[in-house]
Order: structure tokens, then C-alpha cells, then sequence
């Protein structure tokens, strides 16, 4: 690889990939990232890429974390999910819509949201169980008692998204194209998806955190033929050393190069080693982008 410009560099980070996989490609329920000792939340199987980013930026451990695009084979969709939409329905005094379930382990805020024509933004997301007599279920209640969403609705709760813009101006009808109804499509977020299940592979720059020391933990309801989620961790290769003879001096000073197909690349700063305990000094002039 040929870099060229002012000041022009390559930057190579670890990464982190992580796979869900199931034959039919039908899998089901959430797991755990388990990063150095910090558990994420619950992640569901199809998160989105900013859901993944939310936990992931909320261990202490971690500096900052971003996913991976689309390669061959794959492909950057949304989600297609079904909400109850009346125009007159805020929540906390917001604009919002309501989704059959609890899909708070799915999407995040600032996840893109296309309800009809319009380009819009999650403000918020929180889970609620069944009331007929406020929010979404008195909604559900008083309009659409006799459907299948309301029943379902009745039984796991429903999921209440704040929408940007909230100032109470925008009309679904008028300015989205998208009419009232208790199971409307509606698109949202960003989804990596393969032949058989999702690509939740990310760039990590860890804080403090050992990004090794990594474990995928599925949750109870994790289903699916033959669900499986495989995870690499960012190394994938076990550590270099090397075995130095003959050496007289008290301390020794060492340069580090790395070498590939194109040859060898630039040398390190110098580290001190003490033949003794072989331990290095401390490096020097470490650079973080």
C-alpha cells in the first residue's frame, strides 16, 4: 500500500467480529458482550449498528468504537417492522409511534427511522406494558380492540419511540404520505446482513480494557435451526517472541520491525530490555489517533 500527501498515514485498529448464524437464517432472541470483565445489555440477534454502538460505548473500559461496512456478499439494509401510527398520539408530550413487544434491545437512539416519505430520527425508546387507559394501549383499546396487535400488544407490552423532529409540527399524513393505522410499515436503522444472519463486526480502541479477553454470552431466549454466533477477538494471533544468546551487557537496546509480502517496515523507538528479568523499559513516543 502506497500512501501519499502532507502528513499522510495509515492507521490499522483491532477488530472485533462478531457473527450471528442460523441454517434457515431464522434466528431469534438476544445475547451478551462480555468485554474484560463488563457486560453489555441484552443485544438483540438483528440489532442495529447504532444499538451496538450504545453498549458498547457505555463499558468504561472502551475508548471508541465503530462498525464495519458491507463487503462482498453482504449487505447494509433497515429493518421493516409493523407500528401503530396516529397522528395524534405524543408521548411525554413528543411525537411518537408505538411497536408490538419490547424492541429496546434492538434499536437506539438517533437510529434513522422512514415512516411513509419522511427521513426521521428515534429521540427515544422505552418499553411499556399493556394500559387501556393511557398512551399506545388506550389507542389499541378504544380503535383497534378487535386485531391481532392489540392482542399481541395485551401480552408483551409495546415499545414507545419519541421521533426528532418533536416540536409538534409534523403531520404524518400531510407531510409523510403515511395514514393512521394499527400495523403500518415502517423502516429503521442499519443492519449488516449475510447469507444466514447478521455481521455485528466492529473497529475497537480500547481505553483500558483487555479487547482479548472477550466472551458472547447467548441469552435464555437465543432460538433459531441451529442458531450459533461466532466472535474472533481483535489479536487472532498468538504473541511473537524471540530468544536473544550471548548477551554480556546489563542492558540492551532493541529496535522492532514488522515484515510482510512488501518487505520490512519502519523500526520502533528504541527499547531498553534487561537480559536478567527480560522485561522492556516503558515505550516511548506512542501515538493514539
Amino acid at each position: 500500500t502506497f500512501v501519499t500527501g502532507r502528513n499522510a498515514k495509515v492507521n490499522a485498529y483491532p477488530i472485533l467480529t462478531i457473527e450471528t448464524y442460523s441454517r434457515e437464517n431464522d434466528s431469534s432472541g438476544d445475547f451478551r458482550i462480555l468485554l474484560d470483565g463488563e457486560l453489555t445489555a441484552p443485544l438483540s440477534y438483528q440489532a442495529s449498528q447504532k444499538k451496538i454502538l450504545q453498549e458498547m460505548h457505555r463499558l468504561n473500559g472502551i475508548g471508541k468504537v465503530n462498525m464495519l461496512g458491507p463487503v462482498d456478499g453482504q449487505e447494509l439494509s433497515s429493518l421493516e417492522v409493523n407500528a401503530l401510527i396516529a397522528d395524534s398520539f405524543t408521548a411525554q408530550g413528543l411525537k411518537a409511534i408505538a411497536l408490538v413487544g419490547d424492541l429496546t434491545s434492538t434499536f437506539a437512539p438517533a437510529d434513522r427511522l422512514m415512516i411513509g416519505t419522511c427521513e426521521l430520527e428515534i429521540k427515544s425508546i422505552y418499553h411499556e406494558d399493556y394500559d387501556e387507559t393511557q398512551s399506545a394501549g388506550n389507542i389499541y383499546e378504544s380503535l383497534y380492540l378487535s386485531s391481532p396487535e392489540s392482542a399481541n400488544a395485551k401480552a408483551v407490552g409495546y415499545s414507545i419511540m419519541q421521533i426528532k423532529p418533536s416540536d409538534g409540527t409534523l403531520n404524518f399524513l400531510t407531510d409523510c404520505s403515511q395514514g393512521d393505522g394499527v400495523s403500518e410499515t415502517i423502516r429503521i436503522g442499519s443492519v449488516l446482513n449475510t447469507d444466514h444472519g447478521v455481521d455485528h463486526s466492529m473497529i475497537l480502541k480500547s481505553y483500558t480494557a483487555d479487547i482479548d479477553a472477550i466472551e458472547i454470552i447467548p441469552e435464555r431466549n437465543w432460538r433459531g435451526t441451529a442458531p450459533r454466533i461466532f466472535f474472533k477477538p481483535p489479536s487472532g494471533l498468538s504473541p511473537h517472541t524471540f530468544t536473544m544468546a550471548g548477551i554480556d551487557a546489563e542492558k540492551v537496546t532493541i529496535r522492532a520491525s514488522a515484515r510482510n509480502s512488501q518487505g520490512l517496515g519502519p523500526f520502533s523507538n528504541p527499547l531498553v530490555i534487561s537480559p536478567s528479568s527480560t522485561v522492556p523499559s516503558a515505550p516511548t513516543s506512542v501515538l493514539l489517533y
